[in-house]
């Protein structure tokens, strides 16, 4: 290869081809849209949709919601179709007769006695939007009812407790609860509700209330009497303890007093016997003494004369 390098290698540039298949992806998704009903503003929060009004995306979702929930009408009429042909091999093949579990009960059921021209029917639930707005409407409703029960009373000719019953039934089967018992009891037609008794006398009530009130006043004087006199006996008898302790305690005291002096008067006599034959002792110690001084005085004297040299004085 002769010349420069550069004149014959070139690069090889790959273009950007994320516009078009963003695009594809997008009709992708219109097209699902379109044959399925479910659009994006029912899928989760949009970005897109934060600037857009409330009402719109209402509309919208309920709009979704609609044709999702035409397509299971649509297709409830192929299972009805289904299920008239399983109840006629039932009723065709059953020989015996079956237990089966139905609102949390067993019961018994034989298809050998049921006619296979019976009428099957699929009952689609509502989405969430019709739901509330069935729930808004049934709430009027039961509010206008509760209204005619309050002025006209239960047995007018318009709305009673019967109707009003059924209208609760039916919200709680929207609000999804298959069993209405559970919440609130049917009414037999054959025992209906007994009639309310008529409205007291205000004057008659009032009356009551004051006995009522006077009785109690009495009832707490009279608790408060027994407690009055209770406190008083329980103070006597206080009082009473008090005046046994203390004599019983000046009783001990004086005993303890006179064993005290009794002692004391003891110790004193001791005292002075002890003190008196002390003092006779000491006497007759000094008497002895004495008297031995005085001995012993007088053989000196004696002694003394005697041996003068001129002889005794008394010759």
């Amino acid at each position: 290869m002769r010349g420069s390098p550069g004149d014959v290698l070139k690069e090889i540039v790959t273009p950007d081809l994320s516009a078009s298949g963003f695009q594809i992806l997008e009709y992708m998704d219109a097209k699902k849209e379109q044959a399925s009903g479910v659009i994006r503003h029912n899928q989760g929060l949009n970005p897109d949709s934060l600037t857009k009004t409330a009402t719109g995306i209402d509309l919208l979702q309920q709009a979704g919601g609609d044709r999702v929930e035409l397509y299971a009408r649509w297709l409830a009429l192929g299972v009805e179709q289904i299920m008239r042909r399983v109840l006629k091999l039932l009723c065709a093949h059953q020989d015996r007769a079956r237990w089966i579990k139905v609102a949390g009960k067993m019961i018994e059921f034989d298809p050998r006695k049921w006619s296979d021209q019976m009428s099957v029917h699929i009952h689609v639930a509502m989405g969430a939007a019709n739901r509330q707005t069935m729930l808004a409407n049934l709430g009027l409703i039961a509010a206008k009812q509760e209204q005619i029960i309050l002025q006209a009373g239960p047995q007018n000719p318009l709305c009673g407790l019967r109707e009003y019953g059924h209208t609760l039934s039916r919200m709680v089967e929207t609000m999804g609860f298959k069993n209405t018992e559970r919440f609130f009891k049917k009414i037999d037609p054959n025992n209906p509700p007994q009639q309310p008794a008529p409205p007291p006398d205000h004057k008659l009530i009032e009356v009551q209330q004051k006995g009522q009130i006077a009785q109690q006043q009495l009832q707490l004087d009279q608790a408060a009497n027994e407690q009055k006199i209770q406190l008083e006996q329980m103070k006597l008898a206080n009082e009473k303890e008090i005046a046994v302790l203390r004599a019983a305690s000046e009783q001990k005291i004086a005993r303890q007093q006179m064993l005290l002096n009794a002692q004391l008067e003891r110790y004193k006599v001791a005292l002075q016997v002890k003190t008196q034959r002390e003092s006779e002792a000491r006497s007759h110690q000094f008497k002895t003494e004495q008297a031995e001084r005085d001995h012993e005085v007088n053989l000196a004297s004696a002694k003394a004369e005697k041996n003068r040299p001129g002889g005794r004085l008394d010759a």
